[in-house]
Order: C-alpha cells, then sequence, then structure tokens
C-alpha cells in the first residue's frame, strides 16, 4: 500500500515537472532581430525623403551649372573682373549648397529613424509573443541567429503599411 501511494506521489511530481516545463517551453517569449539597413532602405519615408534630398540637389546644381556658364562667358570675353566675381559666386553658393545637402540629409535621418523607432515599438506591442527586438546592421553586434528569428520582411511591411496609413 505505502508503494501504491509512493508511486502515485512520484507520478503526480513526474506530471507537474513536465507540465511546467511545457508551460514554460510553450509560453515563453523570444528574442528576435531586424537588420536596420533593410528596414531604413525598405522605408516608404526614407525614399520619399530621398527623392526630395535629390530635387534639391539638382535646384542647386542648376544655379551652379548657370554661374559656370556665365564664368566661361566671362573668360571667353576676357572680362576678368566679372570672371573673378562669378567664380567667387560660385564658391560661395557651392559651400552653401553642400552644407544645405548635408543639413538636409541629417534631418531626414533623424526623421526616419524617430518614424521608424516608434513603429518598431509599436510593432513588438502587437507581437506579445517577442521580449526583445534586436536590431543589428552587420557590424558585429549580433554574429549568429537563427534565420526563423529574422522578422526584417515582416517589419519592413508592418512599417510601410502603417507610414502609409494602413491600420493594423
Amino acid at each position: 500500500m505505502k508503494k501504491n501511494i509512493l508511486f502515485g506521489i512520484v507520478i503526480l511530481l513526474n506530471i507537474g515537472i513536465i507540465g511546467v516545463f511545457m508551460y514554460s517551453y510553450f509560453n515563453t517569449k523570444k528574442t528576435v532581430y531586424l537588420n536596420n539597413n533593410s528596414v531604413f532602405n525598405e522605408f516608404v519615408l526614407k525614399k520619399e525623403l530621398e527623392k526630395r534630398l535629390v530635387n534639391e540637389k539638382n535646384k542647386f546644381q542648376k544655379t551652379l551649372d548657370s554661374l559656370e556658364l556665365e564664368y566661361k562667358i566671362s573668360i571667353q570675353g576676357n572680362n576678368q573682373n566679372k570672371a573673378n566675381q562669378v567664380k567667387a559666386e560660385f564658391q560661395l553658393k557651392k559651400r552653401h549648397f553642400d552644407e544645405e545637402t548635408s543639413r538636409m540629409a541629417e534631418e531626414f535621418d533623424q526623421q526616419i529613424w524617430t518614424q521608424l523607432n516608434q513603429y518598431i515599438k509599436d510593432y513588438g506591442k502587437m507581437h506579445n509573443e517577442y521580449d526583445f527586438i534586436l536590431g543589428v546592421s552587420g557590424q558585429g553586434n549580433l554574429m549568429y541567429a537563427i534565420e526563423s528569428l529574422d522578422i526584417t520582411t515582416d517589419v519592413v511591411k508592418y512599417v510601410n503599411n502603417r507610414y502609409e496609413g494602413a491600420t493594423e
């Protein structure tokens, strides 16, 4: 009789232990990762701002091209004073345009990352099976992970849908 009770207790303990392991196995959250560069480069907002930056650069270049033509005409017309004046204006505008383009690029990058960070945070809250979403850039911060934990494609779709007004 004592053997049967002891045997029953051992079986119940084993069932309990197996149950705890199964519960923790099936209810554990995951750590996943995404490729920062891919998400950034595929984000629709990035592509839009990139087009704006290219348009601004093209406007700047037209101004510089006009000044360069004016300079060449002045040189051909032997008008050295005018050529020097145009050359100085060209250099000043080029420096200004380079600084402005650089400032815009930094501002756009900051705007993109701010929006991406919010969307990825929302994505993580929506997918409550994740404890962590790691961002990797291929520079050694994550040396290996199994591909099934890579959520880059899903996040790219999510952030672009959110940006374009879709709600999930």
